[in-house]
Parts: structure tokens; sequence; C-alpha cells
């Protein structure tokens, strides 16, 4: 096992959308002492999801989501906001889950890359990197996602967009986040 992180380091998370093709990720770099309840607002920043739904990290086969405003679905929960990265990393993972919207069950599979230093100047998190837009919202998951990138692709337009809930053009390939990105700060 790597020795202890201290809390200043930086951690780079590839964090992608599990059984989409071609693939959706956004590659981020954090503080290691970024709490789960702050990743959990990174990724819906890098993202560009709405936060509009349940969530939940899974390590090491532990589940980590807000608690429940009716104490019906998650009764027990862990203060997410004393739950580090730099624990994470120092139990000995390498990887993990983010579950966004059990509905649509959108799974992010995150994997820890090689912690680095801070570099002067910038302030994180960061977009590192990405590719794709995110599913819109409410799609459906998976199946429903490319039932919609059928739709909006299909030049005779015989499927009925008014059955996805989503307005104005969409293109898929165009990567949209509310992250700030690494290449806008200068290197010193």
């Amino acid at each position: 096992m790597s020795s202890p992180l201290d809390p200043d380091t930086i951690l780079r998370l590839r964090i992608e959308l599990r059984d989409i093709r071609p693939k959706i990720f956004r590659t981020v770099d954090v503080e290691a002492g970024t709490t789960l309840l702050d990743l959990h607002y990174v990724i819906q920043d890098a993202f560009d999801w709405d936060d509009d739904h349940f969530w939940q990290f899974r390590i090491a086969g532990v589940g980590y989501s807000a608690p429940d405003p009716l104490d019906v679905i998650r009764p027990e929960s862990v203060d997410l906001d004393t739950v580090t990265l730099e624990q994470v990393f120092n139990s000995g993972a390498k990887k993990f889950l983010y579950i966004y919207d059990f509905g649509d069950y959108w799974v992010h599979d995150i994997r820890f890359n090689k912690p680095h230093a801070p570099r002067p100047g910038v302030a994180y998190p960061v977009l590192v990197k990405g590719q794709r837009r995110t599913p819109p919202e409410d799609i459906g998951g998976r199946f429903g996602y490319y039932d919609f990138l059928d739709a909006i692709s299909d030049v005779n337009k015989e499927k009925n967009l008014e059955n996805y809930p989503w307005e104005g053009p969409f293109d898929p390939e165009e990567m949209v986040t509310k992250l700030r990105r690494l290449e806008d700060f200068p290197e010193d």
C-alpha cells in the first residue's frame, strides 16, 4: 500500500458513465481533503446533471448517501461531510461507484489515478478532460438514451420527440460542464 496522503495532495479521478458507448467520461483534479458530499457536487457540475434525484456512493460494498428527508429510503446515513477522498484512498480503494437517479440508474465508475502536488495558481476542483455530453435528465436510463439518440438523428423525424423531456438542440458529441477547466489556468 502507498504512503498516506496529505489533504492538500491532488487526486486525479477518472469518472465514466457505465454501459454507455461511445464512452462519456470526465477526468477531474480534486484535493484529497474533498468530502464525499463535495465530490457529489463536483460530479454534478462535471457532468452537468441537475441534482434532482437521490444518489449514493458505493465504496468497498458500503453505501454512502445523503440523508433521506423522510427517512424512508435510507434511514441510516453517514455524515458525508466527514468522509474524505483522502480516507477512501488511504483505505486502499482504487475505484468506487457513484449512482445518480435511482430511476434512470446512472452508474459512474470512479477510478483514482496517480496523486500529484497542487499546481500553483489553480483553484481546485478542475476538469482536466472529458468526452461527450451527459444524457438528458429523466430520459429513461441507457436504453431511453439510445432511443433518444435515434430519435434526434432520424432525418425523417418519424419518431416523436415529444416523448422526451428535452427542449432545444442536443449534440451528443459536445462535452458540457459547469466545472472550471485546468487549461483555463496559466502555467507558471
